[in-house]
């Protein structure tokens, strides 16, 4: 299984002409669009490598996301083992 695709526009973004308002075409900034477009993507999209949870904090937060439907345990013990879950995986958590 490949890695899941990310976002990628490739085409060309252009600012619509009535948002240059009064200004002068020769003042214009033509690579705004992009500018704006790459300072968004890159805080809101990350390498799937980066992201990745592997080992025991992947096993943690898979069993962390089933933890509420998990009857055999009473509140209490589940509010003790999601508390372990979850710092198993933080403690496994990759630093930005």
């Amino acid at each position: 299984m490949g890695a899941p695709p990310r976002l990628r526009a490739h085409q060309p973004r252009t600012v619509p002409a009535h948002a240059h308002g009064d200004q002068a075409e020769d003042e214009r900034d033509e690579t705004l669009a992009d500018t704006a477009w790459e300072s968004v993507c890159a805080i809101i999209l990350t390498d799937a490598s980066t992201a990745a949870v592997t080992g025991p904090a992947a096993a943690a937060v898979t069993l962390r996301a089933a933890l509420p439907g998990l009857t055999a345990l009473t509140a209490a013990e589940r509010a003790l083992l999601g508390d372990w879950l979850d710092r198993i995986a933080e403690s496994q958590r990759v630093p930005r």
